[in-house]
């Protein structure tokens, strides 16, 4: 079998007695970009090259269910507004869809987070929350990154119920999040405690269960991008290493000790064409190897970990009992209130100790316990790299003019 990347795929759609569009397929076994570049050219026609995939992420499909509305949409709230402890939000990935995403072949009954999950903690309101991402080989992309969803992200959350009791920032919030939805929530928590105009709903993000997020970026994605009449700068993104999810993964590491993250990996590979399968987010790419991650491995394919046959799927159950777990936490605090979830103990005073270095290197205030108000100091740990200036503060003449104390300049 070829290894990922290695391959293309060339459809020819062409009209039925029906009216129906049916695609034939070959296998290329080449992957030369200037082939590439003339087949792309070739989208215009009635030739396109495309990566098919079951549903969600990298997708090309016919809409079966078009409903798939963007923002936030509401999908259950507690019959007796005294019990309403929690808010669950949903985030698709690319190429997904606010409902499609969530529902076993699209089907209207398999859709978990509106039909099952409330049964199962029926002291949280439920959301989702949609946003074009899409791969549509012939459709125009939209020149819009992961920074930008972030943002409408934000600004969805605030704004909504604005001034009623309904607003978020009542009560505690966990994520649920599939695949690049998890990059575009963690850009929105680094985001969200840099502006002080949303410090008062970022405080409540308690919990978060990545579902087979590509922390590091995703070889496929370098493909899709190739493939695509438009570039899309969010496929862009998501390519293996970019600059993107390298200083999104450092800025977040930061803030991680105020979030109980749950990190769930995919276990089979996906198929992506006839006969040709691969691993679309591996395990070390799935896991963050943070101090106090959960992770857990879920017998499914990249597709298949955010959808479910019904409620005896054992993969159902394992979220269900992660997300319950979270809720049973959160709910049973002492006071919800607008504070941060400022980790406690060791864990708060690593992460003073560690700002007050930085803050000190860099020559920015930064005061003991309040790292969420410092956006200027949290924009600088987003833009350094492991191991930066490591021999430049062991050489002696560095150590010595660290240890005198004094405000003078050293000439380097």
């Amino acid at each position: 079998m070829d290894k990922p990347g290695s391959f293309s795929f060339l459809w020819k759609k062409e009209k039925s007695k029906t009216g129906v569009s049916v695609n034939h397929i070959s296998r290329r076994q080449s992957f030369d970009p200037e082939e590439l570049a003339k087949t792309r050219s070739l989208a215009v026609s009635d030739t396109v090259v495309e990566v098919p995939s079951d549903d969600s992420d990298f997708e090309h499909v016919e809409e079966l269910n078009p409903i798939n509305p963007e923002g936030i949409t509401l999908l259950h709230t507690p019959e007796d507004p005294q019990n309403h402890k929690v808010d669950i939000i949903f985030i698709h990935g690319l190429g997904g869809g606010s409902y499609r995403t969530w529902s076993y072949k699209r089907k209207h009954d398999k859709f978990w987070p509106k039909l099952w999950l409330p049964r199962e903690v029926p002291e949280a309101r439920i959301f989702t929350f949609g946003y074009d991402a899409n791969v549509d080989v012939l459709r125009k992309g939209d020149d819009v990154s992961i920074l930008d969803f972030a943002k409408t992200f934000l600004q969805r959350i605030k704004h909504y119920q604005e001034g009623t009791t309904q607003r978020f920032g009542q009560v505690p919030i966990i994520v649920v999040a599939h695949s690049m939805g998890g990059l575009v929530f963690k850009q929105a928590f680094v985001l969200g405690h840099m502006d002080p105009n949303f410090h008062d709903i970022i405080s409540m993000f308690r919990a978060v269960l990545f579902l087979a997020t590509p922390h590091r970026g995703s070889d496929l994605a370098k493909v899709l991008s190739l493939f695509l009449s438009s570039g899309r700068t969010y496929v862009d993104e998501l390519v293996r290493k970019s600059t993107t999810t390298d200083q999104l993964r450092e800025s977040f590491r930061h803030l991680a000790p105020k979030l109980r993250i749950i990190s769930f990996y995919e276990t089979k590979p996906t198929p992506i064409a006839l006969g040709i399968s691969t691993m679309i987010v591996e395990k070390d790419n799935a896991i963050l190897d943070y101090p106090g991650e959960e992770s857990t491995m879920l017998t499914a394919d990249h597709h298949q970990v955010c959808k479910f046959k019904s409620t005896n799927d054992n993969n159902y159950r394992i979220v269900i009992e992660k997300i319950r777990s979270a809720v049973i936490q959160l709910a049973s605090a002492p006071a919800f209130g607008n504070t941060a979830n400022m980790p406690n103990g060791d864990a708060q005073q690593n992460l003073d100790a560690e700002l007050e270095e930085i803050a000190h290197m860099l020559g920015v205030e930064h005061h003991t316990g309040t790292s969420k108000d410092d956006p200027k100091l949290l924009c600088r740990i987003s833009e350094r790299t492991d191991g930066t200036c490591i021999g430049f503060l062991h050489n002696s003449r560095v150590e010595n003019w660290l240890g005198t104390g004094k405000t003078e300049i050293l000439w380097a």
